[in-house]
């Protein structure tokens, strides 16, 4: 197929991805990472106050109960609206191992803060904004790449031979 052969309806597999919109698609995945990422915060440490203040519940109890209900909210917001992974078939094991992932970053958090904190000398808070960071940018990456898919993306090739007809054919094979 040609690009003059292309409908409205089947364009999308025929159009070449320019870098620099794959860039700006990238900007904008990572920016709904961040927001998802403090909208769980938020949550996290709104139910603990609310435990806490209201409800009278021992903050360790509370702290628990606060920890899930973030990572609730986390996952469900970074699987449909940050990577847009639509599939509902595989939300088991994608919880497995988010919570895998969600664990591992508990203890790098723990140790990142140890040895700042103990062996560089920095301030407990800054030693976690540090950390937390860290986790931020490791935790973008082993989401995308062992966790969720772009199930809008999924079956859809992208050629790198922009714009030509034989990128154009090799896409649609």
């Amino acid at each position: 197929m040609t690009l003059g052969e292309c409908t409205r309806a089947d364009m999308l597999p025929c159009l070449s991805v320019h870098p620099l919109l794959n860039a700006s698609e990238d900007f904008l995945r990572i920016a709904r990472f961040l927001i998802a990422g403090g909208t769980a915060t938020a949550v996290n440490l709104a139910t603990l106050y609310a435990l806490v203040h209201f409800a009278g519940l021992w903050y360790l109890l509370s702290s628990v109960i606060a920890f899930f209900m973030g990572f609730v909210v986390s996952f469900t917001l970074q699987k449909f609206w940050t990577f847009k992974d639509h599939r509902t078939d595989v939300v088991g094991k994608q919880l497995v191992v988010y919570l895998g992932i969600v664990l591992f970053n508990l203890l790098l958090n723990t140790a990142l803060v140890y040895v700042l904190v103990e062996y560089v000398g920095f301030s407990p808070i800054f030693a976690q904004a540090l950390a937390a960071l860290t986790i931020a940018v490791e935790g973008y990456f082993a989401y995308k790449i062992f966790v969720f898919q772009d199930s809008e993306k999924n079956g859809i090739e992208v050629y790198s031979s922009h714009g030509t007809e034989e990128g154009l054919e090799n896409a649609q094979n």
